[in-house]
């Protein structure tokens, strides 16, 4: 609430500025009008639209900020307003105001009025319960016919999925439910040929540390590919690619929208079950859905992502190899991840083991191959 009384107060001062600028630009382009003068008036002209359009963005936050429900509707599009706040090293309180459009489905309806249109996707359905139900609602498809075709993968013979069974101890770092030394296990039982997935850049950094540190002792003979600030995504998938062996450590751009097809990759290890970053968005978005009638909206997100990145893996009908999941909520029954996670490893529709020998055997086969 403190938060939100100083986005007020600073929201109000920005729209009295920008009427204060508005109102000087119009000047601006009358006197140029009066004096004839065309140099320079265009600048000033599209300086006035798009101070008119960045006053409207604000009207429209003010609004939803005065608003019982902390949301606005223009044109059918449902926004809310989010305000978080930071205090920055000299004690001064500043506030990020965000907007966020939280159903489309009016506007996107609009798209199908005048042609024959066909939406295809390997993640469309819901995986909570199996119907397209929530891709329909959301993005106002009008009266439709839906085909759903199973996999051209046999992922019952081609992947084996691995659990994790809890019983190493996990990284010290607030946050990480990875065994570093289970991590190892598995790399090293499938001979590198490994992309270890991440969805935090810490505990990314203190993996590809353990491994380099590993890799300069000798201790680990195959290359360490890692996704680090300034790294071109393209040429490390390339490089992983084309080395046969190499350990890929990468961060959630790479759950999706790449192929590693044949030797390159044996193993896609997750080092934590990939749910959606539980904010304020994340929750208005929640509540916006489930009065909607869509219960387990962040259920369904979360199993989206995991199905993505497990995806990863088998990307032709020659391929196999191991899906990893490393988080040990995962084993947790108390945890709120549990029954979403099991859910997940469930539905890839693979042979689930607990025994990294189990591992050694499945991988070996590709191995002598």
């Amino acid at each position: 609430e403190e938060y939100e009384e100083l986005g007020v107060k600073r929201l109000d001062e920005a729209i009295a500025t920008y009427t204060q600028v508005l109102e000087y630009l119009k000047e601006c382009i009358k006197n140029y009008d009066d004096m004839g003068v065309k140099k320079g008036r265009r600048k000033i002209t599209k300086a006035r639209t798009a101070a008119k359009d960045l006053l409207s963005v604000l009207g429209k936050i003010r609004e939803a900020m005065q608003s019982t429900q902390g949301t606005v509707v223009e044109f059918g599009t449902p926004y809310v307003v989010v305000a978080s706040g930071y205090e920055r090293r000299n004690g001064e309180r500043s506030v990020r105001l965000k907007i966020i459009p939280l159903d489309i489905s009016l506007r996107a309806a609009e798209i199908w009025k005048t042609r024959s249109c066909v939406l295809m996707s390997g993640t469309m359905r819901d995986l909570t319960d199996g119907t397209f139900k929530y891709v329909v609602k959301s993005l106002g498809f009008p009266d439709h016919k839906e085909v759903f075709t199973d996999s051209p993968f046999d992922h019952a013979t081609q992947q084996l999925v691995y659990v994790t069974n809890a019983k190493k101890d996990p990284v010290q770092l607030p946050g990480a439910q990875f065994s570093l030394e289970e991590m190892e296990d598995l790399i090293r039982a499938a001979d590198g040929r490994s992309l270890v997935l991440f969805t935090s850049n810490k505990e990314l950094e203190v993996a590809v540390s353990h491994f380099r540190s590993l890799s300069a002792s000798g201790d680990f003979p195959w290359r360490v590919l890692a996704q680090e600030k300034g790294t071109n995504k393209q040429k490390l998938a390339d490089d992983f690619r084309h080395d046969k062996h190499a350990v890929l450590f990468a961060s959630k751009s790479f759950f999706t929208g790449n192929d590693f097809v044949g030797e390159t990759l044996s193993l896609v290890i997750l080092a934590k079950f990939p749910l959606p970053r539980y904010d304020a968005v994340c929750k208005e978005q929640i509540k916006w859905w489930r009065s909607k009638g869509f219960p387990r909206f962040y259920e369904m997100k979360a199993l989206e992502v995991f199905h993505q990145a497990a995806g990863r893996l088998i990307r032709s009908a020659t391929d196999t190899g191991v899906v990893a999941l490393l988080d040990q909520r995962a084993m947790d029954a108390s945890t709120s991840v549990y029954k979403t996670a099991r859910m997940g490893v469930e539905g890839l529709g693979s042979p689930v083991v607990q025994n990294i020998e189990e591992v050694r055997k499945c991988l070996s086969v590709k191995s002598v191959a």
